[in-house]
């Protein structure tokens, strides 16, 4: 039987005021005014320095942005890109290209292209004097007809050196958990709206990509170090079409009920609620069914195909870059530059994530080897010199005395068998 005690709401009001009125909890409830305090007073302290700091570099009038590197590398100073043109001897090519370049905004990399191999620095042998070379300077221009070519060069070998070892554990390791792996040319693509796409428009598509992988790891029960892919943004010949040409490594993907296309098409929807409620009907009805359950304007395809081997699929990733280049016209060019603008063209995932390329040491620092007595090179300490002033020293470029002293090796029976 219940005693009266145990309704005395009076009494149970006058040990709740008890409790609250403890000195812990007064001393505890201080604490925590005092640090909120002390938290405002720091916020308005932090805001106080950044605003003084703001007015003095704006009230500064000597504030200049200082030069990163060398001076001595500093391209010849000139607003007048024609002017450049003309005074370095700049082919009308490459003029056309950069002064399309600069009515886009791009100025710095209109005036590096229309540099590009007009100036360079001396060269010379140590072994024996008349042998003197000169480096050309290279803009390093993703369209550049010169360096474009150069680029993919470069990293086609540098992938294969590094990528190599990674391809085969990968297929090692997938064949001993019965994964059943493969290689493979990997393409996405997105609608054509007939315009150049912004930037901006390439970075979304950059963030669709990455968020395809996510849902194929959720979906397809893929683990992140068991497969690796590498790809490079392109457009067409003279079209407006962005898509991505990728080598993949891993396990088998399935794509008979387009499984792949639906979660690219998955992976570019906005709307985050509608994107949640695909991947529910992907988990409760199966990855295959998914294609069937998005809207006719919300599908994006995506296609892949075996590959022969990992060369084979390499070159697809990377021949589009050097392929349109020559055909293409400077205005067209200067739309491609502009199109990637600060964005990153070519990148890899997975396992390939971070790709460092190890290299005998002082591979890349050193200067090489004479081409025509294989004594040591020396590069003279001087600014940047017109290109036709080196030519009349009688000097020549080193890169194409490296390819000419090449290809006398390679057809006099000099290379090795």
């Amino acid at each position: 039987m219940l005693t009266q005690t145990q309704f005395d709401t009076a009494a149970l009001d006058a040990a709740i005021s008890r409790r609250w009125h403890s000195p812990e909890n007064y001393i505890a409830r201080l604490n925590i005014e005092r640090r909120q305090r002390e938290a405002l007073r720091d916020r308005a302290r932090w805001r106080r320095e950044k605003d003084r700091q703001f007015d003095a570099y704006i009230s500064n009038p000597m504030r200049e942005k200082k030069r990163r590197g060398d001076p001595r590398e500093a391209l010849p100073e000139s607003d007048d890109l024609q002017a450049l043109a003309d005074t370095f001897g700049t082919d009308d090519r490459r003029t056309r290209q950069g002064l399309a370049l600069l009515n886009r905004g791009l100025f710095v990399k209109a005036k590096r292209v229309i540099l590009c191999g007009r100036i360079g620095k001396r060269q010379n042998c140590q072994a024996h004097d008349e042998h003197k070379f000169f480096r050309s300077y290279c803009c390093h221009g993703r369209y550049c007809e010169t360096c474009g070519p150069i680029w993919f060069r470069k990293k086609f070998s540098d992938l294969l050196l590094g990528l190599e070892p990674l391809v085969e554990s990968l297929i090692h390791s997938g064949r001993h958990r019965g994964r059943n792996p493969v290689i493979a040319k990997l393409d996405f693509t997105v609608p054509n709206t007939g315009e150049m796409p912004t930037p901006e428009q390439v970075r979304e598509f950059h963030r669709a990509h990455h968020e395809f992988w996510r849902l194929a790891e959720r979906l397809l029960g893929l683990r992140r170090d068991e497969y690796g892919w590498a790809g490079c943004d392109e457009f067409g010949g003279s079209n407006t079409n962005l898509h991505r040409h990728s080598l993949y490594v891993g396990p088998t993907l399935p794509q008979r009920h387009k499984e792949l296309s639906a979660i690219w098409s998955v992976a570019n929807i906005q709307d985050r609620a509608r994107r949640r409620e695909l991947i529910r009907f992907a988990r409760k009805c199966g990855v295959r069914n998914l294609w069937n359950a998005l809207r006719p304007c919300e599908r994006r395809f995506a296609s892949i195909k075996q590959a022969r081997s990992f060369q084979a699929a390499l070159a697809h990733a990377l021949k589009y870059p050097s392929k349109f280049v020559s055909q293409s016209t400077p205005e067209r060019l200067a739309d491609l530059e502009a199109a990637f603008h600060k964005t990153r063209r070519f990148s890899t995932g997975g396992a390939f994530y971070r790709l460092k390329v190890m290299r005998e040491p002082g591979e890349e620092c050193s200067l090489g080897e004479c081409p025509l007595c294989g004594g040591p090179l020396v590069e003279v300490v001087e600014a940047w010199t017109p290109r036709f002033d080196l030519e009349a020293e009688g000097r020549q470029n080193i890169d194409e005395a490296r390819h000419r002293a090449g290809r006398k090796k390679a057809f006099n029976g000099g290379s090795p068998p």
